[in-house]
């Protein structure tokens, strides 16, 4: 599996509202794609490359878009919600790697499917009601499309690789290794984005 497998998003200078958007279709398109019956291998695959898709998608949002949420009256709190759905997300997502590793026609896979396709579902619906309105109130058109850029450029740097702590086997290897690299990116990327908004807070006089 090679990384230029992955859709490259390759806009510059468009409105970060219309990309993130167009994004939550993207993601959602992929993981229904990677949830379709097929064979297991088919299927680990099509979840990697989701999984891929997702972390891009929120590191991006945590280092550009999380910044300017933290000006607002009630910032902190609502930065603390999307980065416990994304922190909830990460987690499930990991199991369901691990489980498509070593039992991809176990038992319960289906209600593992079903449980992040609901909270999948449930973080892209807030960010959409709750996330993207505050960025069309809070900025003008020129900065959000200068945000587009800054967020086409985090993502570039988003994708993880396999964990060096992760098993060794070659089946568990990429998808595992994969698995624990995904709440690492996200665990590091959520610290980032808190301690940014400390300091845009400070240099406010906040």
């Amino acid at each position: 599996m090679q990384q230029t497998d992955l859709p490259v998003i390759t806009a510059r200078g468009t409105d970060v509202v219309a990309l993130l958007s167009t994004e939550h279709e993207g993601l959602r398109a992929s993981f229904a794609q990677a949830t379709c019956p097929t064979e297991g291998a088919v299927r680990r695959y099509e979840v990697l490359k989701f999984a891929r898709l997702l972390v891009r998608h929120i590191t991006g949002e945590q280092c550009v878009v999380y910044p300017v949420v933290a000006r607002i009256a009630g910032g902190d709190e609502f930065r603390s919600e999307m980065l416990r759905q994304e922190r909830e997300l990460a987690t499930y997502l990991a199991r369901l790697l691990r489980r498509l590793a070593w039992h991809p026609g176990g038992r319960g896979l289906q209600r593992r499917i079903h449980c992040f396709s609901e909270l999948l579902e449930h973080h892209l619906t807030y960010e959409a009601r709750s996330l993207l309105p505050i960025l069309l109130a809070l900025e003008s058109e020129q900065k959000r499309q200068l945000m587009g850029t800054w967020l086409c450029r985090a993502e570039a740097l988003a994708s993880p690789r396999p964990h060096p702590h992760g098993p060794q086997r070659p089946a568990g290897l990429l998808t595992i290794g994969l698995a624990i690299g995904i709440v690492d990116r996200l665990r590091n990327a959520g610290s980032l984005a808190a301690r940014g908004a400390d300091v845009s807070r400070s240099q406010d006089g906040v």
